[in-house]
């Protein structure tokens, strides 16, 4: 008969063993997530809510590269480039827009602790700052629903649209 001394180290070990491989699993999820988002996604059709998936005509197609290069995560499209995450099935993409604005206001930003630097915008919108770090941009994020991914299809939704896209690569 074992003692209640080995019982509960034996308990200890295999409670230890369970959270080893749920921990394994997580991150190999994770992982596998992450490499089957890796690649050129071309987008075929886009659906609104309660309508039909309508195809994207081929003159209006573009692509949304994902990859992963140094560590880090990097995707570009047609338009902007910049990084890009995974997290709890929500895709987002930051970047820095390409755009030229005019500057409307300037203000000056005392913090406690003496530093200064000059907030720059545009009516409402916040272009960026200029501070002893230089001139720092604003970055827009754009977040959207992983709703589907295998290793050749991409479903995503925003805003009231679903986007369907085909791996190309």
């Amino acid at each position: 008969m074992k003692s209640t001394k080995e019982k509960k180290i034996n308990q200890f070990k295999l409670n230890i063993s369970v959270f080893a491989l749920l921990i394994l699993m997580t991150y190999s999820c994770a992982k596998s997530l992450e490499n089957k988002l890796i690649g050129d996604w071309e987008i075929e059709a886009v659906s609104w809510e309660g309508n039909e998936k309508m195809e994207v005509p081929n003159e209006d197609r573009y692509f949304l590269q994902l990859k992963k290069s140094n560590g880090k995560l990097i995707f570009s499209d047609d338009e902007q480039k910049g990084t890009w995450s995974i997290k709890d099935s929500i895709l987002s993409l930051e970047s820095i827009p390409v755009c030229t604005t005019y500057v409307d206001s300037i203000f000056l930003v005392n913090d406690a602790f003496g530093n200064s630097s000059l907030l720059l915008k545009n009516g409402d919108q916040k272009l960026g700052i200029v501070s002893s770090n230089g001139i720092e941009p604003e970055k827009v994020i754009y977040s959207m629903n992983l709703l589907y991914v295998n290793q050749t299809s991409l479903e995503l939704y925003a805003d009231g649209h679903s986007y369907y896209y085909k791996k190309i690569r």
